[in-house]
């Protein structure tokens, strides 16, 4: 069994995603930056709202891809509580000692609800909702109370404003974007009322529970898996490569109904489920497992002098274990590479799971892990196991939900490691693996589909060139569209129907309209042969073996032989009916581009 090391194995055992939560003491949100003195909306010149006096305390509470809750220190106007919830948009603060909050803006903001609006000194009717409003252009601010209803009020003077509830208050309270990230002046009272209506369409956003998923259902066929998400909401907020994906290139298919928000943030235009249950079908090939058998003679390369952190010659030595005429001395070349990384590699604690994780906030390092979590699952399905690979689940974890990426700081690192995780999590036989795969195909595509519709909506005169990594093998295994790129050939050829399970290579040819499988034998010894090609598979007619003998197992045989005497041995393989070896094409190299 593959492994992550001692120390990671063990945290593993109480592991939980933590996307874009993990290492922070802030948190990134669309539409808004949040941390311990307050938040601010993502608008250039938009004022910050302060707490009255910073956090000094900032302590997870609950964690997960989808969310956290942070405990905060609390005291008379302050949050004691703070609670961040992908599946909503915006945020939650919890005070327990009434609101007290900061806004340095020149003119005094507006506060405005369904049937009127103040500025400062007024206080409000008692409201569930209301919206925080600017005489500059900047994004209105909505309030929802969950737990009530509350009465605010402005004081103080330019620069130095404080938006205050006027009665004792204390709960949960949503602050949101009504308006996405579009300014809007408020100076008269037709901008206030246009506010105050848009809020009101969705105020149910704004007071509801925060929504949860209940369950993830699965299915999957050799073409695709399709997800199913239920959760105890309705009109729950999507990620946005749900859909950006078909834009950039990569054809998933919405199953379920949604509406658009009408607004839009830096990751574009904000849509909700319409219904609580969210189903997408996603491309993905299946790669049965086993080695790739394909029709014709293929000299493999041998071991090259690889460095475990080395990520071009770890993916090129990864792919190669994946075709059948791989020799001894290449797997154990994987072997020993893996095992070199696995030894040497650096591990970073994750605070508030306390897992050693081998990379850091920053992600530099993302790209080796998941050059190593390429490796490790090719020489898994290579040898028809169907362990768990603990790389490609430590990665997993640091899938941010909204963007179906890993938020590494440099993009490339990201985008590189996106890429050759997703490769590995496709040619597992396992559908949760072929959607984590496929999520993160969504996420690059996503990301490019982004930036098509930044340039479409006039924020951005062109779209910025993006790196990728392995695209043509990516295009041959995820259906992406687009003149197809090198590496698309031996896409094919990993769907092969007919697979070995080997420790040396194997090498398949026709020969007088038969097939002809052939062998090294290193010594005369009682050794094993497994081809998965159905359940109809014969071998026979073999030369240089003194005793052959056929073992049904799932999806084929196992040939348990002994050798005449070392040499080449050869059998005739049948096949079933309707089963053919694709050509033969050689691993790619590792290649990338920027376009």
């Amino acid at each position: 069994m593959l492994v992550l090391g001692a120390a990671a194995l063990a945290a593993s055992a109480r592991a939980e995603s933590f996307g874009r939560f993990g290492y922070a003491d802030s948190v990134d949100l669309p539409g808004f930056t949040l941390g311990k003195s307050g938040f601010k909306t993502k608008w250039a010149t938009s004022d910050k709202v302060g707490f009255s006096s910073a956090s000094s305390r900032w302590s997870p509470a609950v964690m997960s891809d989808m969310g956290e809750t942070v405990l905060l220190s609390g005291g008379a106007g302050n949050p004691d509580k703070q609670r961040v919830n992908l599946l909503t948009p915006g945020f939650s603060l919890h005070f327990s000692e009434g609101i007290d909050l900061a806004i340095g803006s020149t003119s005094a903001p507006y506060i405005s609800w369904r049937d009127g609006s103040v500025q400062q000194d007024v206080p409000t009717p008692d409201l569930r909702w209301a919206v925080i409003s600017f005489s500059d252009a900047q994004p209105p601010i909505a309030l929802g109370f969950l737990d009530g209803s509350a009465s605010l009020i402005v004081t103080g003077k330019p620069g130095q404003w404080r938006l205050r509830t006027n009665k004792p208050y204390a709960g949960w309270t949503r602050f949101a974007l009504p308006l996405g990230l579009r300014p809007m002046a408020t100076n008269d009272a037709a901008a206030l009322g246009r506010v105050a209506n848009f809020a009101a369409k969705w105020k149910d956003l704004w007071t509801r529970p925060d929504p949860e998923v209940k369950k993830l259902s699965i299915s999957s066929d050799d073409l695709s898996v399709t997800a199913t998400w239920t959760f105890d909401e309705d009109r729950v907020l999507l990620p946005y490569p749900i859909t950006m994906a078909l834009v950039g290139g990569y054809p998933i298919e919405l199953l379920s109904n949604v509406v658009e928000e009408g607004t839009a943030t830096e990751l574009g235009p904000a849509t909700l489920l319409e219904g609580s249950e969210l189903k997408v079908r996603f491309p993905v090939r299946r790669s049965p497992p086993g080695r790739s058998m394909s029709l014709g003679t293929l000299v493999s390369p041998g071991p090259a002098t690889v460095s475990p952190i080395d990520v071009p010659s770890i993916v090129s030595l990864a792919l190669q274990d994946l075709a059948a005429e791989q020799d001894q001395q290449g797997l154990l070349a994987s072997r020993d590479a893996l095992s070199e990384y696995l030894a040497r590699a650096d591990y970073w604690p994750e605070p508030f799971t306390r897992q050693s994780l081998p990379y850091d906030r920053a992600g530099s390092t993302l790209d080796q892990v998941a050059a190593h979590a390429l490796l490790m699952q090719s020489l898994l399905s290579g040898g028809g196991q169907t362990d768990s690979n603990s790389l490609l689940t430590s990665l997993a974890w640091r899938r941010d939900w909204l963007t179906w990426s890993f938020l590494a700081t440099d993009l490339n690192v990201d985008r590189r490691a996106a890429a050759l995780a997703a490769l590995a999590g496709a040619i597992a036989d396992d559908p949760a693996k072929r959607l984590d795969a496929a999520m993160l195909q969504a996420g690059l595509s996503g990301r490019r589909g982004l930036e098509i519709w930044r340039r479409r909506a006039g924020l951005i005169p062109k779209e910025p060139p993006l790196l990728e990594t392995m695209e043509g093998l990516r295009q041959g295994l995820f259906g992406l569209v687009g003149t197809l790129r090198p590496g698309a050939d031996f896409a094919r050829r990993l769907l092969s129907p007919v697979k070995v399970v080997s420790d040396s290579w194997v090498i398949l040819n026709q020969r007088d309209n038969l097939l002809v499988v052939s062998w090294p034998v290193l010594e005369p010894k009682p050794s094993t042969l497994s081809i998965l090609a159905g359940a109809e598979t014969t071998l026979t007619e073999a030369s240089g073996l003194s005793k052959l003998a056929i073992e049904r197992v799932p999806s084929g045989i196992q040939a348990n032989f002994v050798p005449e005497s070392a040499g080449i041995a050869e059998a005739i393989l049948g096949l079933p009916k309707g089963v053919a070896p694709p050509a033969t094409a050689a691993p790619p190299g590792f290649s990338e581009s920027f376009r």
